[in-house]
């Protein structure tokens, strides 16, 4: 599929070709997790929730 440009850093994200939308990718360069979305063909990245832990508290 190629890559994309990380918001966060301006790296180089590669894209791998069998991704599909909602698939988190992490930036090598900032650790910055991106889930993938597809609006009429063309992906792009929304910054990934960060779910933290349920204590029950």
């Amino acid at each position: 599929m190629g890559s994309l440009l990380c918001p966060e850093c301006d790296a180089e994200l590669p894209i791998p070709a069998d991704s599909v939308q909602g698939e988190i990718v992490a930036c090598p360069d900032c650790g910055q997790s991106y889930e993938l979305q597809n609006s009429d063909g063309a992906i792009s990245l929304q910054v990934a929730e960060s779910i933290g832990e349920d204590w029950g508290q």
